[in-house]
């Protein structure tokens, strides 16, 4: 871990040239007790952990602005910035690398070499669905960080087409189910009547082919599962296909003519760490300070009538509620 001076220099002068003071006195015993005494009281001064914040690629939008609103100063990874990052940790700049992703990469890379990360809590749960032993403490809960509405409420639905007569998952006709969820979508279709009729495209005898696939369902009786990054509505609308889909707002239902008939997921922004580093003193206390000037600055954002203008009520939970 890379620690970086966070003291004026004429402190950090003074701290050393006392404790040479005392060293070279002859009663050591009592001066280093006393050194121990000065060490306990500067070092969360002097060594300041550089954090390392995993966000979705699609949302730096809103999140900058909380982090620009906390007092964190960022800088992301990329070619162009690199320069800066070790520009900064040899000259002490006080900042916090950020490496976006896509969102549902974040809880892993958070717990291989990140610290901590922004993610909304349908990817935590995806994440969770396929790996349930995975090791991730949730430091806070927000409504969320939106694409379209710097804060919106969004939910992960099961989107059919509006002229669909079935009203609920077990009515559907066999078919295929789009979307980026795999995890997600085959634990919901088995619960609620195709638990043994779920295959994927060249798996447990299902054809390679994509066209052949989709005959394959329709014939056979399956619900097939299609991994979609994106235009999950067109897709839904265009080829009448089923969807797992987040609509923040509820503008792409309305654009392309589909309907929710299952609600799969209440979304939440959630800041997560990776557990290992909250073992660190010096790291934790530098990741609970994060998490403190992101609620700050995160609630000021979000009820500030003049920015937002009181689209949203309901006040962010108590901590002690939230998941730790």
């Amino acid at each position: 871990m890379r620690l970086r001076i966070g003291c004026t220099t004429s402190k950090t002068v003074l701290i050393i040239t006392e404790a040479i003071q005392l060293i070279n006195r002859k009663t050591l015993k009592w001066h280093w007790k006393f050194i121990h005494f000065y060490a306990n009281i500067y070092t969360p001064f002097l060594l300041k952990p550089m954090l390392k914040v995993h966000t979705p690629k699609n949302m730096n939008g809103t999140i900058e602005e909380v982090l620009l609103e906390a007092g964190r100063p960022i800088v992301y990874v990329s070619e162009d910035e690199m320069a800066r990052v070790r520009k900064a940790e040899d000259s002490n700049e006080d900042i916090n690398l950020v490496l976006q992703l896509r969102s549902g990469d974040i809880p892993t890379k958070v717990r291989q070499y990140g610290h901590i990360g922004i993610v909304g809590s349908d990817w935590m749960r995806e994440i969770k669905t396929h790996y349930p032993a995975t090791r991730i403490t949730v430091l806070d809960r927000y409504e969320y960080f939106g694409r379209e509405e710097k804060f919106a409420k969004p939910t992960l639905d099961l989107i059919v087409r509006n002229n669909l007569q079935a009203e609920t998952t077990a009515t559907l006709p066999p078919g295929i189910v789009s979307g980026e969820y795999k995890y997600l979508m085959i634990k919901h279709f088995e619960e609620n009547g195709w638990d043994g009729r779920i295959v994927e495209m060249g798996m447990n005898g299902a054809p390679e082919d994509a066209k052949d696939y989709i005959q394959f369902c329709e014939r056979n009786g399956f619900m097939g599962i299609d991994i979609n990054h994106g235009a999950i509505g067109e897709i839904v609308a265009a080829f009448g296909h089923y969807g797992f889909m987040v609509d923040e707002t509820g503008k792409t239902a309305k654009k392309f003519g589909v309907k929710s008939i299952a609600v799969i997921e209440n979304i939440e922004g959630l800041l997560i760490a990776d557990p290992d580093a909250l073992e660190d003193k010096e790291l934790a206390a530098e990741i609970y300070r994060y998490r403190d000037d992101l609620r700050r600055a995160y609630d000021e954002l979000h009820f500030d009538p003049e920015v937002h203008r009181g689209v949203y009520e309901a006040e962010a939970p108590a901590f002690s509620q939230r998941e730790r």
